[in-house]
């Protein structure tokens, strides 16, 4: 089935989430320095996710209420505070971080997959 037009460019953001998620792990498998990664998640962050969330919940998840939905929702917020964790510079390890690519990994998948 073709894709709605509408959605083409918050699916596009998803293929530079999927990179953001590849990044993550790559400086994880070459030991990069903890807080070189740190930065990076909290420019992604601010420059993409917190915008690319918001245009979701604004102009799709608005208009309609439903498990999908909720679930969609659901991940936005279990990604906030996990990066919230991360500009608070509380507790950052290898496993956080993990958890933030495998986190948005499956959030994306998700939407791509089921929801769009």
């Amino acid at each position: 089935m073709k894709r709605n037009e509408q959605i083409v460019p918050l699916s596009r953001d998803h293929h530079a989430g999927l990179l953001f998620c590849w990044k993550i792990r790559q400086g994880i498998r070459n030991q990069t320095e903890t807080e070189r990664i740190r930065q990076y998640v909290l420019y992604f962050w601010q420059e993409h996710l917190k915008t690319h969330f918001r245009e979701e919940e604004e102009l799709l998840f608005s208009t309609t209420t439903d498990v999908l939905i909720g679930r969609a929702i659901s991940e936005h917020r279990i990604l906030e505070n996990r990066i919230r964790q991360v500009i608070d510079n509380k507790q950052i390890n290898d496993t956080l971080l993990e958890e933030i690519a495998d986190l948005t990994d499956n959030h994306i998948r998700f939407e791509e997959r089921i929801l769009f």
